[in-house]
């Protein structure tokens, strides 16, 4: 019976992928001079239907984050390499949730 599901899930995210795949997009004009990753993230930022965060929103979000991470994971355990743990995984919580 596994298998069975299994079998829809892979058949559903394969209909999924060729409609996306297949569907028309619409015409998106890029500024001149732009930057891919900064359009990436204007485009993400519009998905996820936050029209007030900028890009600078998010630096500084990022930035906290590792920040806040580094000094607790060095406050919590004293051993730098928590320090640099901390900071990389709460800047990677922080990004998701942004």
């Amino acid at each position: 019976m596994s298998n069975l599901w299994l079998a829809l899930i892979l058949l559903g995210a394969g209909v999924w992928v060729a409609h996306d795949g297949l569907a028309p997009r619409p015409a998106i004009r890029e500024a001149r001079g732009s930057w891919a990753p900064v359009h990436r993230v204007r485009d993400w930022l519009a998905q996820a239907d936050l029209p007030g965060v900028t890009i600078w929103h998010v630096v500084v979000l990022c930035a906290a984050g590792c920040m806040v991470g580094g000094f607790a994971g060095y406050a919590t355990f004293g051993v730098p390499v928590t320090a640099a743990l901390g900071a990389v995984s709460a800047c990677g919580i922080r990004s998701a949730a942004a």
